[in-house]
């Protein structure tokens, strides 16, 4: 799930901090288990990996961006 995830984002797992590698495999299931296909969903779960360690209410945002 997380290459996959990976794959469809750009994302490279040597980047990412420990908290981020906790969130991209949430957000990798996340995706896998709806079938998220779609590209801005994808790049806004991708921000989430990024946003969710750092800023808790900039992610609750990009929660919301996702399901609008």
């Amino acid at each position: 799930a997380i290459q996959l995830f990976c794959d469809q984002t750009g994302l490279s797992v040597d980047t990412l901090n420990k908290d981020e590698i906790k969130v991209l495999t949430e957000v990798a299931f996340w995706s896998i288990s709806m079938n998220i296909t779609n590209k801005i969903q994808l790049k806004l779960m991708k921000e989430m990996v990024h946003t969710k360690p750092r800023d808790l209410y900039a992610y609750q945002e990009l929660l919301l961006d996702f399901f609008r």
